[in-house]
């Protein structure tokens, strides 16, 4: 009975398996004929990739002989085998899309039943909106191209569009929408609207509209009134961004938060300023608020508690205060929140244990919050990321925050925080990728044999003792890109296994100010594409590495790095270098004439470097020359005239020899500070130099230059005014973001060194106050200029050991900012000033031929005859000069001459502020 059974499933078996092999060729066929291409439209198609040049050869399948419904990015109809939608999807190997140029043919009106038609992010050249997508009337999907001009009426013709998305560099009006009657999605961000003042009216004759996007569109400020009461009519609208744009809070507030209760995104960063009203009562469906980046004032008002659909809330970077409100730990649904720089303060403790357990984004730095981080934080144990960085905690870090499982990024840095970090805090966090604990007083102190359970891509543990030893504990981590370990008292070499953990990755990498010790290896496979590479105040040694082709910033300073610079020719780009204070020699190798153009910044002073300096091609881009203290020769280098981003140059204690060039006022235009000291320089100071508006800092001391003081130094505008410029803090290198979205730019630690009242001094975080002539010690004749009393922002002013004749302006009293005056050893005459008395400091030593206090007590032709009838008797005498004056204007002196003065031997702070 069994072998019957199993003879039957053989059978059967066998005959499903002819008949299946039967139906195959049928079934291929069918599949192979179900969608073909419509002749007419293939042609249609192949004309419009004939009129693009395809950068990326995308569509290397568009092929005249295959079947078009299979080409990469295009769909057509199971049924009718028409084309019906035409996309451009990324790329497959990355996240970009194609590339094209070309045109847009209008051949695309053969697709008659094209419904989707998505153009964006294609950077076709063209003037002009192609006007004959207004006929596609089967579109109900279009994703504009950005071109310039004008949107053609004709998109008013496509009846059956549901979205459309134009954003780009287009002006129009709308009248054109109030025939789309399907529309639910239009987005026309960046479409210039400034002159369009019925945008709102226009808008509310689209019923079906859901989604409004108007990013950065300059619109006109809303004018609500009795007249217009379709404003209001945006039944169905449930997403709104109006970001960055210029609007009053109250046109907004009374439009926006009158909306139904289908309202539940809305985005207004960039776009307020001034208060928050009570208008966020009645808006209870609000699930999506940021009003990040607005200039609101106030405190959080209490109006937000009834918002309970509330999610996302990003309030960050406004000008709130106060404390941060109990009542948001009642929004049981809120999975973000953002505080971030803003004024507000109080203790920590009473702000966390109110929140909520759901939360899984919450950043409230850059505030000036106090207290201790609460003991029970590892409650929040939803958290992604937690941000408390940038505010006024002390305390330690508890350890409960290892509860905290499912955080992703932890950032503490710039708080009073302190004690020791274990593994006791981190062994559970696994998801751990971010770690900040820089700038507290943290100790990171790991056992030996600790594997952390996390891989981070960013470490920043600056300030973080962790010495001697480098940190074995890193050994384990093999996916960072950034990581700043300065001031972390390591005394010891760098391990040769560091270097192979993160070599594709590495962007940021800064062990500077530490003891760090031995040689550095060849970096040209160490390291990836423009890393960032901080190395500064060690003790390393041996000639500068290797690197790769493209780096973008390398500080080395203080160090006792030797040899030349010939290692740097490896490199092609190199934006930023700073190898200063090292005992580097030799000339500017050959290389210099070619990778000069990538400087941006190059600082190589106080080394023992000869030789001329390298030329510097027309595609200069330097902004900060700083090669102080070296042995460079030969006359001032002329190809530095193509550098007209010039911000500083420093080439003082130097060789140099030759006459300052005429041209030097007229080609950098934006020269902050200019030091030529200490050289052999000589002839006259050109005129031009007057014509550098933005100069603060100018030394010309210890040349050999003659003639006069120029008497246009009142065109130097900078100096004759009070407040300082900021310049100098704006050199960076270009900026540049890594493959994983990090901003690559660096700021200059731009410094000064100025000879301050016979004493060399360095100036960094003052810099931007101080304004200052040096033109001491050369072979200057004439006049001081009556012109100079128009500097009133200058601090110092030394014009010493020079053959100045005449006498001293009667109105320089008027530079009341002056804290060091030096007219000494020069050949002036005359009475002194009466109004120079309320300087700080004035040295007029070796002018013979000066009189007047504080040289001397009088002057020639002071002895008045009295007339006698006008003396009186000794009785008449001024009754205030009395023994009790001599001692009330001593005591004055002690207590005002101490109350001030003292102030600054006690108070560090004081000192530091005023130089």
């Amino acid at each position: 009975m069994r072998i019957a059974f199993q003879l039957k499933q053989h059978v059967f078996f066998l005959v499903m398996l002819v008949i299946g092999s039967m139906m195959l060729p049928a079934l291929a066929t069918f599949e192979g004929t179900k969608i073909k291409c419509i002749d007419r439209e293939r042609q249609a198609l192949l004309k419009f990739k004939e009129d693009l040049v395809d950068v990326d050869g995308f569509l290397s399948s568009w092929e005249s002989h295959q079947n078009c419904c299979k080409w990469r990015g295009i769909r057509c109809d199971n049924e009718t085998n028409h084309v019906t939608a035409l996309d451009f999807p990324r790329l497959a190997d990355s996240a970009r899309w194609p590339r094209f140029n070309g045109k847009i043919s209008s051949s695309l009106l053969e697709l008659q039943r094209l419904n989707y038609l998505d153009l964006s992010y294609f950077p076709i050249n063209a003037t002009k909106f192609p006007e004959f997508i207004g006929h596609m009337s089967s579109l109900k999907y279009l994703s504009g191209v950005e071109f310039e001009g004008a949107i053609p009426q004709q998109l008013g013709n496509l009846s059956k569009l549901q979205h459309l998305d134009l954003g780009g560099s287009y002006s129009t009006n709308l009248d054109w929408l109030y025939t789309l009657h399907s529309l639910e999605y239009l987005d026309l961000s960046t479409v210039n609207l400034s002159q369009v003042t019925n945008w709102l009216p226009a808008l509310a004759k689209v019923p079906s509209l859901r989604e409004l996007h108007l990013r950065d569109c300059d619109l006109p400020e809303i004018t609500l009134s009795s007249s217009h009461p379709t404003m209001m009519n945006f039944s169905s609208l449930s997403v709104l961004d109006l970001s960055e744009n210029s609007l009053s809070p109250h046109s907004i507030y009374s439009w926006v938060f009158n909306l139904s209760g289908s309202i539940s995104y809305v985005d207004l960063s960039e776009t307020l300023q001034g208060s928050i009203l009570d208008a966020f009562r009645n808006i209870s469906s609000l699930s999506y608020l940021d009003m990040s980046y607005n200039q609101i004032e106030g405190s959080i008002p209490d109006a937000f508690r009834n918002m309970a659909s509330l999610s996302y809330l990003d309030m960050s970077y406004n000008k709130l205060e106060g404390g941060i409100p109990r009542f948001l730990g009642n929004l049981s649904l809120l999975e973000t929140l953002s505080l971030a720089g803003n004024e507000l303060y109080g203790d920590l403790p009473e702000v966390m244990k109110n929140l909520f357990q759901q939360l899984e984004h919450l950043d409230i730095s850059g505030n000036r919050l106090n207290g201790s981080i609460p003991k029970d934080i590892g409650n929040l144990f939803n958290l992604n990321v937690l941000d408390l960085s940038n505010n006024q905690l002390t305390g330690t870090l508890p350890e409960s925050i290892r509860r905290l499982s499912k955080l992703e990024s932890l950032y503490l840095g710039s708080n009073h925080l302190e004690g020791i970090i274990s593994e006791v805090h981190l062994f559970n966090l696994s998801m751990l990728r971010e770690l900040d604990l820089s700038f507290n007083s943290f100790q990171v102190k790991f056992s030996s044999g600790f594997v952390p359970p996390f891989q981070l891509q960013s470490i920043q543990l600056a300030n973080c003792k962790q010495g001697p030893q480098f940190p074995e504990w890193i050994r384990n981590q093999h996916n960072f890109s950034d990581i700043d370990m300065s001031r972390a008292e390591i005394s010891d070499t760098i391990p040769a296994w560091f270097w192979d953990l993160s070599s594709t990755k590495l962007e940021l990498l800064n062990f500077s100010y530490n003891q760090i010790y031995g040689v550095l290896p060849d970096l040209t496979s160490k390291l990836s594409s423009f890393p960032v590479v901080d190395l500064s105040s060690n003790n390393l040694e041996g000639p500068l590495p290797l690197l790769p082709p493209s780096i973008w910033t390398l500080k080395l300073f203080q160090n006792r790095f030797s040899g030349s610079l010939e290692s740097l020719c490896n490199s092609r780009d190199l934006p930023y270098l700073d190898v200063s204070d090292n005992l580097l020699t030799g000339k500017f190798p050959d290389c210099f004439q070619h990778i000069g153009s990538s400087f941006n910044i190059l600082n190589l002073a106080n080394n023992n470097l000869t030789g001329s300096i390298f030329p510097v091609g027309p595609e200069c881009r330097l902004q900060s020359l700083n090669l102080r203290n070296n042995s460079f020769d030969g006359e001032f280098p002329q190809s530095l005239r193509s550098c007209r981003d010039f911000q500083v140059i420093d080439l003082g204690k130097n060789k140099l020899f030759g006459g300052v060039p005429a041209w030097i006022g007229d080609d950098w235009p934006s020269l902050v500070l200019l030091s030529l000291r200490s050289n052999g320089l000589y002839g006259e100071i050109p005129s031009s130099i007057c014509h550098m508006t933005r100069l603060q800092i100018l030394d010309l001391s210890l040349n050999k230059i003659n003639g006069t003081t120029p008497k246009c130094f009142n065109n130097l505008t900078a100096m004759t005014q009070e407040q300082g410029l900021t310049a100098i803090d704006t050199i960076t290198s270009y900026g540049k973001k890594t493959p994983n979205g990090h901003n690559l730019w660096w700021k200059q630690d731009e410094s000064a060194i100025i000879m301050w009242k016979g004493v060399e001094s360095e100036y960094k975080s003052t810099l931007e106050l101080v304004k200052t002539i040096d033109l001491s010690s050369n072979h200057l004749t004439g006049g001081i200029p009556n012109e100079t009393t128009s500097l009133v922002g200058l601090v110092s002013l030394n014009i010493s050991r020079n053959f100045i004749t005449g006498s001293t302006p009667p109105h320089i009293g008027q530079l009341h900012l002056l804290d060091f005056l030096d007219l000494s050893r020069n050949k002036l005459s005359g009475v002194i000033p009466m109004s120079i008395a309320q300087l700080t400091y004035i040295a007029y030593k070796g002018n013979l031929g000066l009189c007047g206090k504080p040289v001397t007590d009088t002057c020639p032709g002071d002895e008045v005859i009295l007339d006698p009838e006008k003396i009186g008797d000794h009785d008449e005498e001024d009754t205030l000069i009395t023994t009790g004056f001599y001692i009330s204007l001593g005591l004055g002196f002690v207590f005002g001459f101490w109350g001030t003065c003292g102030s600054f031997l006690f108070k560090k702070s004081w000192r530091h502020k005023s130089f």
